[in-house]
């Protein structure tokens, strides 16, 4: 028994040795010079991904390798990838990355396209700072790549010199299939960095040499990413690896924010708002009232350029240039408040899009937002200025993500962001049988009243298209917007000869079901939402009533989500009220059968119709 378990180590000993050195000669190969670099038919070989049949290209290696010095840090990336569709032309013939200003780089590229039997080679050298900013501290690089073609393979490597430091992260997968990834770092500090792999794929090979200087991890057959529907924060749960220096704490990572003139220094100083804080709080005793109109004012003077940001500009000069981030905004607001006599802080976070804190990553780079934070008897209140459509009190609903971290001049901690607020619709749709067009009046609160003020006059709501829209409140942005609109008569029924056959209207109007019975991701509505729809339809003379809609409630298991619809015959007017509640808005990726199952019932009561028949 014994000897039978010794020949089974060895023998898999001398597979995982064969491989890795097959690995190692494979990234040898990788990193030849691009300009002498030719392929052979044989590497056209590839035909079909055999974890992924349907892949619109492959990434056959992706290398990367980051070196530091006392200059700062190179990295350089070399990726070798081939083209299956049009689809992995469009997503994949280029190259887009993002990097601090004042990097430079140089790509090499070889394109190869088989011709019969022959390979015909195009090479490419661009030598170029990046080539367009993406905001004030970050540059845009950007190549397409010619000449490619179904079937094409490129080959690039291009270099990145920075001058400072970075975090070196590294994204293994991608969401097309990765064959290899690999990636090296030399950090000149002894066990200098620490890391955190996200994801769910093991490393093939991981290794830390040099008395811990040099870094090497590898990753082989990563199947593709794929998003689900309203899954939150995607970046997460990539097979990446992030970093961040041995000696970093979020102690150490707040004080030089403290002390640093572009973020707490703005909040501290910026002296010439004293003139601004007291004028705008003169005579008002309510403290809601004096933030109110401190928020009025910032999002009446800068407006927000889409930018996330948690530095900011000193408020003199936004003040001039009338657009900023979302750091210069907020950090001016901040200073504002302190200056008409709030204990102000100021709250970091990371926004929905970009993913959750990993609180055991003591870096500042994983944050790309900031808000205020004030208290008012006792009470957590978060403030932003961004957003010139929402009420004041509300911050976007980017920003409600879990936890921020709290910072004022002394001291730091974790802080729960509140969820978003509950927003409401009321909707009343009078049908009008003898009419061309019938009437409808909406009322929208919180954050679907601020998306509707953006678009507006509304054009599609319950998937019903409505004409000459009117509104009250349009530009009160803290009081509900009230709507009245048509919509056309016939486009809602169906006519025969002795029968008409109506369609209500719905809150939570369900085209199609896109939940999946089995996911592996979380969900996330973003939004709480309270929806009424009233439908009304008067009985026209000589006609009865056949049929109506039977009345019904739904609800998951733990009551998150409530839908319920009822019906009332008058003598002469039916009314049919719907009502779906979102009362929490994240779940577990386990509880989407149930909501899956969920909305195939609401599918089934939407598909109901009230029927007249003629006397």
């Amino acid at each position: 028994m014994e000897i039978r378990n010794w020949r089974v180590i060895f023998v898999k000993s001398v597979w995982v040795f064969f491989w890795i050195a097959v690995v190692e000669l494979n990234f040898c190969y990788a990193q030849k010079s691009i300009k002498n670099l030719q392929l052979d038919a044989s590497d056209f070989a590839l035909r079909k991904v055999q974890f992924d049949s349907t892949a619109n290209a492959v990434i056959i290696f992706d290398s990367g390798e980051t070196t530091f010095d006392n200059s700062g840090c190179k990295m350089v990336v070399h990726r070798r990838i081939k083209f299956l569709s049009k689809k992995g032309l469009n997503d994949w013939g280029k190259i887009v990355a993002f990097y601090p200003r004042g990097a430079t780089s140089k790509i090499d590229a070889a394109i190869f396209n088989l011709v019969g039997d022959k390979v015909e080679r195009t090479l490419l050298n661009l030598d170029f700072s990046f080539e367009s900013s993406y905001d004030k501290y970050t540059d845009r690089l950007a190549c397409v790549f010619p000449n490619l073609r179904i079937g094409s393979i490129v080959e690039y490597e291009y270099t990145i010199k920075y001058w400072g430091s970075i975090n070196p992260d590294w994204n293994f997968q991608h969401t097309i299939p990765v064959l290899a990834s690999e990636y090296k770092v030399f950090y000149p500090i002894s066990n200098g960095l620490t890391s955190v792999l996200l994801g769910t794929h093991p490393f093939a090979f991981s290794d830390k040499t040099n008395d811990g200087r040099d870094y090497r991890w590898l990753m082989t057959n990563l199947p593709p990413f794929k998003a689900e529907p309203l899954m939150p924060y995607e970046n997460q749960y990539k097979s990446s690896i992030k970093f961040w220096g041995y000696n970093e704490s979020w102690a150490s990572t707040c004080g030089r924010l403290a002390n640093s003139e572009i973020f707490w220094g703005i909040v501290a100083k910026s002296f010439e708002l004293n003139k601004v804080a007291s004028e705008l709080t003169s005579g008002i005793t309510d403290d809601s009232e004096k933030i109110k109109r401190i928020v009025q004012y910032v999002k009446e003077k800068v407006e927000w350029n889409q930018v996330q940001d948690f530095y900011g500009t000193w408020p003199k000069k936004l003040l001039e240039d009338k657009r900023g981030s979302s750091g210069d905004i907020n950090l001016m607001l901040a200073s504002l408040l302190q200056k008409a006599g709030f204990k102000v802080s100021v709250v970091l976070l990371t926004t929905k899009d970009r993913g959750f804190v990993l609180e055991e990553v003591p870096s500042a780079t994983q944050f790309n937002y900031v808000l205020c934070h004030v208290k008012i008897n006792s009470k957590d209140v978060f403030l932003d200025a961004t957003d010139r459509f929402l009420p004041y009190s509300l911050i976007p609903s980017r920003c409600t993500n879990t936890k921020g971290l709290r910072i004022d001049e002394d001291k730091y901690e974790w802080i729960d962001i509140l969820p978003p607020s509950l927003s409401k619709t009321i909707a009343q749709f009078d049908l009008l049988l003898n009419e061309p067009s019938s009437k409808a009046k909406i009322v929208l609160t919180n954050y679907l009243a601020a998306r509707s003020r953006k678009s507006f006059p509304l054009k599609n709501e319950f998937n019903i298209e409505l004409q000459n829209c009117s509104s009250e409140n349009e530009t009160e942005v803290d009081a509900p917007l009230k709507v009245g609109c048509e919509f056309d008569t016939e486009r809602m029924l169906t006519r025969t000869e002795k029968m008409i056959y109506i369609t209500p209207i719905f809150s939570h109007k369900i085209v199609k079901n896109d939940f999946l019975k089995e996911r592996s991701y979380p969900i996330d509505f973003v939004l709480p939402v309270d929806e009424t729809v009233v439908f009304s339809v008067s009985i026209p003379e000589g006609y009865q009533v056949e049929e109506i809609l039977p009345a019904k409630i739904l609800s998951l298991s733990d009551q998150a989500m409530k839908y319920s619809v009822s019906t009332l015959s008058l003598q002469n007017k039916i009314i049919v009220t719907s009502n779906f509640r979102i009362n929490r808005t994240t779940f577990e990726a386990g509880k989407s059968s149930e909501i899956r199952e969920f909305h195939n019932a609401i599918i089934d009561i939407q598909s109901k119709q009230i029927v007249l028949k003629k006397k």
